[in-house]
């Protein structure tokens, strides 16, 4: 029986899945199964996933109807047959020492969850130039409690509120299962996670790379699931400032920012279906002005766009554009 059980949906992602996949089949550590997870691709993901589970008995593919990412997650968990699971998307791709330094730290130090961090990557170019000596240390580890580890999640510190870049034990995850339908469905159940694990590690390594790109699930244009991201991220608010209290600004920050992104999802929707939606939102976020503002967790870019909002919608409209012309990012790549 394998290790590691690595988990990967797969939705039309055919330019980038041999990346992908290539990037797990080589790992030093090899000791692990591969379950590719077709979610019904209408080009021919479903077909490389076969080649290569045709060449490597370690790969199990499996073909179901288009439901989500959750639902390709869910399939996943029902038939893993091993005692670690780690997530990656299809689109992304890993370090060929990504499961060996996470099974290490998990067996060093007898974890329930390993927490890295990721390396974003644009067009084939990294978007956040980490150094060099930073990344290659994954020597460099601690144990960190629940409290901690929701805190540098919701304020980006080393790792944030994602699946990938982590390493789980079976058991954490046995009964999770993810919400269909929704977006950044790990908002939904990271309190399950984090409150079923004993011991947290956080090792200083960033071996994941996260793929940015148009037309994925997250910087795609906005629908109504997009707006689940919200409520998911209220919900984690509210239970920090019940079960939490030290993290509670921490988990607000998050929610403010989720909505802000929500909001600039909105103001690019050619359709204008969320109109007033987002005049209600606006109308919320600016109502948290003074203390986004002075917070030293907020970014400066983010406390320039809380100020825009007293502008207007239009001048705001202008203004990000300008924002994403400036900054070369595409209008697509709006969630981050």
């Amino acid at each position: 029986m394998a290790r590691i059980g690595v988990i990967i949906p797969v939705y039309n992602v055919e330019p980038y899945l041999k990346s992908c996949i290539d990037s797990i089949v080589n790992q030093t550590f090899q000791d692990f199964e591969l379950l590719l997870i077709d979610d019904g691709s209408t080009d021919g993901s479903g077909t490389v996933c076969d080649m290569y589970a045709q060449k490597d008995e370690r790969i199990r593919v499996f073909h179901q109807k288009h439901l989500g990412v959750s639902a390709g997650r869910n399939k996943g968990l029902e038939e893993n047959r091993c005692e670690y699971i780690a997530f990656i998307d299809g689109d992304d791709y890993v370090d060929r020492r990504y499961l060996e330094v996470l099974y290490q730290m998990m067996i060093r130090y007898d974890g329930d969850m390993v927490i890295s961090g990721a390396t974003d990557v644009w067009q084939g170019k990294k978007a956040n130039r980490e150094k060099e000596e930073e990344r290659h240390r994954p020597e460099r580890a601690e144990v960190i409690s629940r409290q901690e580890a929701y805190r540098r999640m919701f304020l980006c510190i080393g790792t944030s509120v994602t699946l990938w870049a982590n390493l789980y034990r079976e058991r954490v995850l046995r009964k999770i299962r993810f919400p269909v339908g929704e977006i950044h469905e790990e908002t939904k159940v990271l309190e399950q996670i984090i409150e079923g694990c004993g011991k947290i590690v956080y090792v200083y390594y960033s071996g994941y790379c996260w793929r940015m790109r148009k037309g994925s699930l997250l910087h795609g244009r906005i629908s109504d699931q997009s707006f689940s991201a919200a409520r998911n991220a209220r919900h984690l608010w509210r239970f920090m400032e019940k079960n939490y209290p030290d993290v509670e600004e921490a988990a607000k920050i998050f929610y403010i920012n989720t909505c802000l992104q929500l909001f600039n999802l909105m103001i690019l929707d050619s359709e204008k279906r969320y109109d007033r939606k987002c005049m209600a939102l606006r109308r919320k976020l600016i109502r948290e002005t003074r203390f986004f503002l002075f917070n030293r967790n907020t970014h400066m870019v983010d406390k320039g766009g809380m100020l825009c909002l007293w502008l207007g919608v239009p001048c705001y409209r202008l203004i990000y554009l300008i924002y994403l012309h400036w900054t070369k990012k595409d209008t697509t790549m709006i969630w981050q």
